[in-house]
């Protein structure tokens, strides 16, 4: 169990642990989809932020169906893998920052508070 610390607007958190960050690692590899993925930390100490860069090296063009459905077919599949990778940073106690998500052509950059915002609900610190 998490132990966290109060302030004024947030909980803070212990930085997520190696084996945090390999089962979320894993957890995103395991997205349909995705071939790879790289997780910054640098963030995590002072800011309590980690950006992850999913990639959809998987997802391609098909050629044997005509232009427009085969980039509606390109674009549902991307759309799913990046829904399916922000359900798994929610399982993993991720939430998202007010930064918007970036396309960079082959990746996604994402970035999510590793910290709670403060609740009534949560009480334990």
């Amino acid at each position: 169990m998490k132990k966290y610390i109060k302030s004024s607007r947030w909980y803070y958190r212990e930085p997520m642990t190696e084996e945090e960050l390999r089962s979320l690692e894993t957890d995103i590899l395991a997205v349909p989809g995705c071939d790879k993925v790289e997780i910054d930390t640098h963030g995590m100490e002072e800011m309590g932020q980690i950006c992850v860069l999913p990639h959809y090296g998987d997802i391609h063009f098909d050629d044997s169906i005509d232009r427009y459905a085969s980039v509606a077919k390109y674009s549902r599949e991307q759309k799913e893998m990046l829904n399916n990778v922000l359900d798994v940073a929610k399982k993993h106690g991720l939430t998202r920052t007010e930064d918007s998500i970036e396309d960079y052509g082959s990746c996604y950059y994402i970035v999510f508070n590793t910290n709670k915002p403060k609740t009534d609900k949560f009480d334990e610190y």
